[in-house]
């Protein structure tokens, strides 16, 4: 399945070079979760703060469907 996927800020190391026409559309298993996703590349559970499917606040347990857009943020600090 496609989805459209984007590691934000300090999480962005930990993005794939991809190497097709469409920047960020990434081809996973179908029935993956956020939380197997986030596994297969290496990204640190631990520095995940927010996770947004389709512009709404989700959960890593969460199984994508072809389509979905997953935008993945680390916890920020600012003044």
């Amino acid at each position: 399945m496609k989805i459209e996927f984007n590691l934000f800020a300090s999480l962005n190391q930990y993005m794939p070079e991809l190497k097709n026409d469409q920047p960020n559309i990434m081809d996973f298993e179908s029935g993956s979760s956020v939380q197997d996703i986030l596994e297969l590349l290496s990204v640190p559970v631990d520095q995940v703060k927010l996770i947004f499917v389709n512009g709404v606040r989700g959960k890593p347990d969460y199984q994508l469907q072809e389509g979905d857009r997953l935008g993945v943020f680390p916890a920020v600090a600012g003044g």
